[in-house]
């Protein structure tokens, strides 16, 4: 009868509520957390298809850059030029890796704080920055995204050791 009693109790069925309430919130963010690291491998190749192509001279930034490649669509249309160096040209003229910064906003634990990521989110590549502007801007954008991946890695890592589950400990020895 004493456990029909605490049963009954208005706190204990309070205390019951708010554990199923924290576990919910941790399995989101267990979710989520592991959405974003998918998402983040992907997100990586494509900044280091941009670092990579801005290293090898594919296209240009900085000065007349915006105009070169309104030249080099002309001679695309004349069939001559480097049709693939034109579209990342103009990927990167569209805002993709500002679209990837803007990804890459939100929490991402200790090391990258919420007004980091919101301040990275807020950073942008364009064809009229130098290309060390741009190349700053991608590799802290590829340094978000690696967290990511580290943060999920942790993450499965600690559910191993701690019965499947994030707990109010998972904040604690991610910190470390």
């Amino acid at each position: 009868s004493s456990d029909l009693e605490m049963q009954a109790d208005p706190a204990y069925k309070a205390r019951i509520a708010q554990e199923a309430a924290e576990a919910k919130r941790m399995a989101d963010i267990g979710i989520k957390t592991q959405e974003d690291a998918m998402s983040a491998q992907g997100n990586i190749q494509r900044l280091t298809n941009f670092e990579n192509a801005l290293e090898a001279g594919k296209f240009r930034t900085g000065t007349g850059a915006s105009t070169e490649l309104a030249l080099r669509r002309g001679a695309l249309a004349l069939g001559i030029g480097d049709e693939d160096a034109v579209q990342l040209a103009g990927d990167f003229e569209s805002g993709a890796v500002k679209d990837l910064l803007a990804a890459a906003g939100g929490s991402l634990g200790p090391g990258i704080s919420n007004t980091d990521a919101k301040m990275l989110s807020k950073m942008s590549t364009s064809l009229a920055k130098t290309p060390a502007e741009n190349l700053s801007v991608i590799r802290a954008a590829k340094a978000v995204e690696q967290r990511k991946l580290e943060v999920a890695k942790f993450q499965r890592q600690y559910r191993e050791t701690h019965g499947g589950d994030l707990d109010s400990g998972y904040y604690n020895e991610l910190a470390k």
